[in-house]
């Protein structure tokens, strides 16, 4: 009897352990799941895409180039980054409820970097590598451009860099044009409005109100997606407000107070220049638009300088150092100011100056007479100005 009830206990063992060898292990699908190729051991980290950026986690890749990033680790839809390393980053949107799949090869991430299921990212993508090949081209011409200057004017040469510069602007705009035509996301037309901050050429005012104004109902009506494009919505109205601004600094206009200063941190004000006609050229150094502009201002100094014309320019960098160095490299011995805070300065903002270079003529008591305007009209204007002050 005990012998019988040994083997009914064990009868009872025995298939309870069969039964929990055949249970099928299930796993909870990833936010992410990422396949890498020259991994080389690298830890990936994962970023809330903010002013300030926060970290959320790291993940180790494992030996076969994989990583996962489990759900619950994002609270709230919105924009986040994987840091690959210190020059490579991988832009991501992400829904809690997402699941991305992602494959990118560590030597080239901007250009390898793919979703197997998500469209929205692979446009963003794009649009990103899109940008990265713009500002290379227009890199290339900026140099091409820098090393002419100094030199004897040749004009068919500088027609060429500038139709090479208008050539690759129309190139990469068309493929940023293509991408938003084939694509249903708003937060792809999102991400390509962003892209207009860093390169200015790329997007007019116009164009910027045109792509918000037939978006913008819809861009609000989905909730979690409202705060993004709320603040969107408030960039348009202060775009509206330099707009104002510019209006208000138009001829006729006293020219603002200058907060920019010297190299030795000196204040300025138009009344140190003794001339009769002052041409003030807001400039940014690294900018081929201003450097462009550097033969025509030399020719109307040669011209005019004699008559009573005086060029100021203001630049607006960060790294005066380097800005100092670039002045005396590229030989324009007029007076000279420096705005630290760069484009970012509020100076601008309360000018409607949207994008460098942008120049006033102003006279010798602060008042425009003429406004960002260059070529004929400039010339002209000037011409005419200097001849009434003879009479």
């Amino acid at each position: 009897m005990q012998t019988k009830w040994h083997q009914f206990i064990l009868f009872i063992i025995v298939s309870f352990t069969v039964i929990s060898c055949n249970e099928v292990v299930t796993t909870e699908t990833p936010l992410l799941h990422g396949i890498v190729q020259n991994h080389q051991n690298r830890i990936i980290k994962l970023y809330n895409n903010t002013i300030k950026p926060e970290l959320i986690d790291s993940f180790q890749i494992a030996i076969d180039g994989t990583f996962s990033i489990e759900k619950g680790l994002i609270k709230d839809p919105g924009f986040y980054f994987l840091q690959v390393d210190s020059a490579n980053h991988i832009n991501l949107f992400l829904e809690p409820s997402d699941y991305i799949e992602l494959r990118f090869n560590t030597e080239d991430v901007a250009k390898t970097v793919t979703s197997i299921n998500s469209s929205l990212h692979n446009e963003l993508w794009s649009i990103e590598y899109n940008e990265k090949l713009f500002a290379e081209d227009i890199d290339l011409v900026t140099k091409e451009l820098h090393n002419h200057v100094g030199k004897i004017q040749n004009d068919s040469i500088l027609k060429r860099i500038e139709n090479k510069k208008d050539s690759v602007i129309k190139v990469y705009r068309s493929k940023t044009e293509k991408i938003l035509d084939n694509s249903n996301s708003l937060i792809t037309k999102y991400w390509a409005l962003q892209q207009k901050h860093g390169n200015i050429s790329l997007y007019t005012l116009e164009d910027d109100l045109l792509l918000f104004f037939e978006n913008a109902e819809e861009l609000i009506s989905v909730p979690y997606l409202k705060p993004f494009f709320d603040k969107y919505d408030k960039d348009i109205l202060q775009i509206y407000a330099l707009k104002q601004a510019k209006e208000r600094y138009s001829a006729g206009a006293k020219y603002p107070k200058i907060k920019a200063q010297t190299y030795w941190d000196d204040p300025f004000d138009i009344n140190d220049i003794n001339g009769k006609l002052i041409h003030i050229v807001l400039w940014d150094y690294k900018n081929s638009a201003s450097i462009n502009k550097l033969e025509e201002i030399r020719t109307l100094m040669r011209t005019y300088g004699y008559s009573g014309l005086k060029t100021l320019m203001i630049a607006y960098n960060t790294d005066k150092e380097a800005w100092n160095n670039e002045v005396k490299k590229l030989n324009i011995p007029y007076y000279h100011l420096i705005n630290q805070n760069g484009t970012k300065a509020n100076e601008l903002r309360n000018m409607g100056v949207r994008s460098l270079p942008q120049n006033f003529l102003v006279t010798d008591k602060g008042i425009i007479i003429l406004c960002d305007k260059w070529g004929t009209e400039l010339h002209i204007t000037v011409k005419e100005y200097l001849n009434k002050q003879v009479q």
